[in-house]
């Protein structure tokens, strides 16, 4: 029998993964009865929204240059003998996400979320759309290569 935990105002990470459904039900909680569910904030000005056609960032220009020059098939052969060797640190998926959150990710300027709210907030909105479970998992963890980084990676190997 699971008692519920009062995240309310939590200011340190969660225990474990157990707290994660009351996190997200007092963080985001339901409408109000009978309001349809809205993704996006219907009040947003087109002005507001990313311009995909505009020149971006140098920084996140610069990002995926490098990401397209350095991808090689050897490349990536090299980098699997190298970490595939599972010697550099042991962690479940919740610690490997916490650990994740040091990391600023500049390759994403539209948001200013932790990379834990990010990835928290990604598989939540796959559960609302009603998705199965292994599509939720996928985008609770989709970003967790980015550990890499912290591991000493250049960010842009990671895609």
């Amino acid at each position: 029998m699971s008692t519920r935990t009062d995240t309310t105002g939590l200011k340190t990470p969660l225990n474990n993964l157990e707290e994660w459904e009351d996190f997200l039900k007092q963080r985001y909680p339901h409408p109000a009865a009978g309001a349809p569910f809205q993704a996006t904030n219907p009040n947003k000005k087109q002005e507001e929204f990313r311009n995909y056609e505009a020149t971006a960032r140098p920084t996140v220009r610069e990002f995926y240059r490098l990401n397209h020059r350095y991808q090689t098939f050897d490349f990536v052969q090299s980098k699997k003998r190298e970490f595939l060797s599972l010697d550099r640190r042991k962690m479940g998926i919740w610690e490997a996400m916490e650990f994740l959150n040091s990391l600023v990710d500049d390759s994403d300027p539209d948001t200013d979320l932790s990379q834990l709210e990010h990835l928290l907030q990604t598989g939540e909105q796959i559960r609302r759309d009603g998705h199965p479970r292994w599509f939720i998992l996928a985008g609770l963890i989709h970003d967790l290569g980015k550990i890499l980084c912290l591991f000493g990676e250049p960010h842009r190997r990671q895609s």
